[in-house]
């Protein structure tokens, strides 16, 4: 299980720092720095077994269970399309695991990349609160995955 503000521990803290926040839904995970060809590989590993830990609360809650969900806070990282790469496989994955991923506050650049190169799109919301409420809000889309 990720711990309450687990910190992912790179190789080059000062390219990528990566910070987890849980909350009863599954967990927020905000970016702080470069998203690229030096820090795809540990951040993606970073970032799979995040949604791993939340996608685990799915099969340990007795009962139905809600929607399931992990924010990427982007609004403080530089990602290039090796970066959106990470992304995107991430989004992907988290579909495979009934986990709803968004992204919240994506600059002016990375929103441009997933319109273009995303299909039919990571789902983009301008915060972190828009985000979890549209990811709170999508429980049929989770639960048809």
């Amino acid at each position: 299980m990720i711990p309450e503000g687990f910190l992912a521990a790179l190789d080059d803290p000062m390219a990528l720092k990566i910070t987890v926040r849980l909350n009863p839904w599954g967990a927020t995970a905000a970016l702080d720095g470069d998203l690229d060809m030096a820090t795809e590989a540990p951040a993606g590993a970073a970032l799979d077994a995040v949604l791993t830990a939340v996608a685990a609360r799915r099969t340990r809650s007795p009962g139905p269970v809600g929607p399931v969900g992990l924010v990427l806070d982007v609004s403080r990282v530089f990602a290039d399309v090796r970066g959106l790469t990470v992304l995107h496989l991430l989004w992907r994955a988290g579909e495979r695991r009934a986990v709803a991923v968004a992204l919240s506050g994506a600059g002016p650049l990375l929103h441009r990349m997933v319109e273009l190169l995303t299909s039919p799109g990571v789902p983009l919301y301008p915060d972190v609160a828009e985000a979890w409420n549209a990811v709170l809000t999508t429980s049929e889309r989770v639960e048809r995955v």
